[in-house]
């Protein structure tokens, strides 16, 4: 299944020119559950020093992809974003 491959490599899609926008397009397909995942994947692990979220965010192209998942994320996977 395309999402759970997405999932997966939701950092190192999210950080390449390319991937990047294919990264956009399934935030925007996504259904509710599979974009809960997504946005569990992009936050990482509680105890994780450098979860994907604070790499994205620093990327020049990771930090479009963040700027999409607050844009789209309903309320529990905001509170999950903003930490």
């Amino acid at each position: 299944h395309v999402m759970n491959i997405i999932r997966k490599n939701i950092l190192s899609l999210s950080c390449h020119k390319y991937a990047s926008n294919v990264i956009e397009k399934a935030l925007q397909c996504a259904t509710p559950e599979e974009r809960a995942l997504l946005v569990e994947a992009i936050c990482g692990q509680q105890n994780d020093p450098h979860p994907p979220l604070l790499v994205m965010m620093r990327d020049r192209f990771g930090n479009y992809i963040v700027q999409r998942v607050i844009a789209l994320a309903q309320l529990p996977q905001r509170d999950m974003l903003f930490w």
